[in-house]
């Protein structure tokens, strides 16, 4: 029948359009965005982590934004977006800015800074001034790889590595 027929063509492109729009999104994301040294940041872009600290939940999503809930009422405030890395292109540190202006004060900013460790957690939010907050998260992609050696020769993680240095591959 027609009716069917056009119906499964006009499927058939939305399905196209949507993939098209998927493509263009990946690309675009690849192409201009700095994911850190071999795009590091790339599986965990949007993923999100929070700490309840009694008043406040704090919220930071990777690469996106950063939140801080009230825990009372639910009321968000933005803390920021996503704008870059640290100064000199230090990767484990993530600059969050432009978010919602304090009453009589700056717009809310926050600092994201990470520290070697197994499992990625919010571990400390704190206001050291104003409206610009300070966040401490722990994720494998803080520690450092040994200095003698290139990535690419590398032993396996098996292999014996010296205590204080612990190497994730799969980030």
């Amino acid at each position: 029948r027609v009716a069917d027929a056009r119906s499964a063509f006009w499927d058939a492109q939305t399905a196209k359009s949507q993939l098209s729009n998927e493509v263009s999104n990946l690309r675009e994301l690849l192409e201009e965005k700095d994911l850190g040294p071999h795009d590091m940041y790339l599986s965990l872009k949007n993923e999100c982590y929070s700490l309840d600290s009694g008043e406040y939940t704090y919220e930071v999503c990777l690469l996106d934004r950063a939140a801080q809930i009230e825990n009372r009422n639910g009321a968000r405030q933005n803390l920021g977006s996503f704008t870059g890395f640290g100064e000199n292109g230090v990767h484990t540190v993530l600059q969050y800015r432009h978010g919602a202006k304090c009453w009589n004060g700056p717009e809310r900013s926050m600092t994201v800074e990470f520290e070697c460790a197994e499992e990625i957690k919010l571990l400390s939010v704190k206001e050291p001034e104003k409206c610009e907050y300070h966040a401490v998260m722990s994720g494998p992609f803080a520690c450092a790889l040994p200095a003698s050696e290139p990535e690419s020769a590398r032993e396996p993680e098996s292999a014996a590595e010296p205590e204080h240095v612990h190497i994730h591959d799969e980030l």
